[in-house]
C-alpha cells in the first residue's frame, strides 16, 4: 500500500528561463537560427529520484523537448531565432542519466548530437552536479527538480560555446 501512496507523487522541474551568460554568447553569432525537432533515443517525461518520487518535466513535456523549448528561448532572448532562418539546428538527446545522491552530490548529465540541416553535427556529453541531501523528501523534492533548470542552462552554454557549434550555423 505504500508504494501505490508513494508511485502517485511526482514533483515538477522548474520553468525554463534563459541565462545571461548564454544570451550574451548568443548574440555574438552573427545569424539568426531556426530550431528544429529535438528527439530521443528514449522518450521520457519522467524520472524517479530515489525509487520514491517521480521527478516530471511540466506540461507534460518530455525532457527532449524542454530542451529544445530551452534553447529556442536563449535565441528568442538573444534577438537570434527565426523561424523564417535556412538554418535549423535539431538534435538527439541519445542518453539522460540522473542522481540524487545519497551523499553529498547529485547530478543530471546529458548525451546530445547536435544537428544542422547543413549536415554538420557533433556530440556533446554535458554533467551538471549539485549539492544534495541525505533526507530522500529534501533531496527528491527540492534538490533534484530544481537542479535540472542550471542543468540544461549549462548544456546550452557548452553547445554554443563548443567551437564545432559555428560550422551548425554556417551554409
Amino acid at each position: 500500500m505504500a508504494i501505490i501512496g508513494l508511485s502517485g507523487c511526482s514533483v515538477k522541474v522548474p520553468q525554463y528561463n534563459s541565462s545571461a551568460d548564454n544570451v550574451v554568447q548568443l548574440r555574438k553569432i552573427g545569424v539568426k537560427v531556426s530550431i528544429g525537432t529535438f528527439t530521443a533515443t528514449k522518450s521520457e517525461k519522467e524520472t524517479l529520484c530515489r525509487l520514491a518520487r517521480t521527478v516530471v518535466v511540466p506540461h507534460g513535456l518530455t525532457f527532449e523537448k524542454y530542451i529544445e523549448n530551452a534553447f529556442k528561448e536563449e535565441l528568442k532572448m538573444a534577438n537570434k531565432y527565426s523561424n523564417e532562418s535556412n538554418i535549423i539546428i535539431t538534435a538527439n538527446l541519445n542518453n539522460l542519466k540522473a542522481s540524487s545522491g545519497i551523499a553529498s552530490t547529485g547530478y543530471w548529465s546529458f548525451d546530445m548530437t547536435i544537428k544542422s540541416n547543413n549536415g554538420k553535427s557533433f556530440n556533446i556529453v554535458s554533467q551538471y552536479i549539485y549539492d544534495t541531501s541525505f533526507a530522500g523528501a529534501i533531496a527528491c523534492n527540492e534538490m533534484m527538480p530544481d537542479a535540472f533548470k542550471p542543468a540544461v542552462q549549462k548544456l546550452i552554454k557548452e553547445i554554443i560555446s563548443n567551437p564545432q557549434f559555428d560550422s551548425l550555423i554556417t551554409d
